[in-house]
């Protein structure tokens, strides 16, 4: 759903065929692109993918997952502090009350697994994400974890 003018199907030189982002049109609906797969009813569920980034003029684009309203994002841009980039956990509003972060210096042209889940636990949720190389295996603890108070169980 609202994949359409954003995202093409694309084939890759080794075959594979991917979703690829549409980078033509610089305006915010179409550079801040997000597509759904599932309707606001959905809750308690994983959603996981592989995704790569390329390198366009010494800049990283942002990329991620969205789970009943929170987002993990491999953050494209370094840190300011320490020069890597890292995987960020965000609500998904206009004044986001959930940002947390983790070192994950991701790298141009390199293809990763992002794993991103919403349990619904009574009146809260339990977020957790985690990012790894495709092809490595999948790390057993959660990257980001965050047990939400007020949380959004779907979406």
């Amino acid at each position: 759903v609202n994949a359409q003018g954003k995202f093409v199907v694309k084939k890759l030189a080794d075959g594979g065929t991917v979703l690829a982002k549409v980078n033509t049109d610089s305006r915010p609906p179409f550079a801040r692109a997000n597509a759904y797969i599932t309707g606001p009813a959905a809750t308690n569920y994983t959603i996981t993918a592989d995704v790569s980034g390329t390198r366009v003029r010494d800049r990283m684009p942002d990329i991620g997952l969205v789970n009943s309203r929170y987002t993990l994002i491999l953050d494209g841009k370094p840190d300011a502090d320490k020069g890597g980039r890292q995987l960020r956990l965000v609500s998904w509003e206009a004044r986001p009350r959930v940002y947390l972060a983790a070192d994950f210096d991701w790298q141009p042209d390199t293809w990763y697994t992002l794993k991103l889940t919403a349990e619904p636990a009574g009146d809260r949720v339990v977020v957790r994400g985690k990012a790894w190389k495709r092809g490595d295996p999948e790390p057993a603890a959660w990257t980001i974890t965050f047990d939400d108070p007020a949380g959004t169980p779907h979406g």
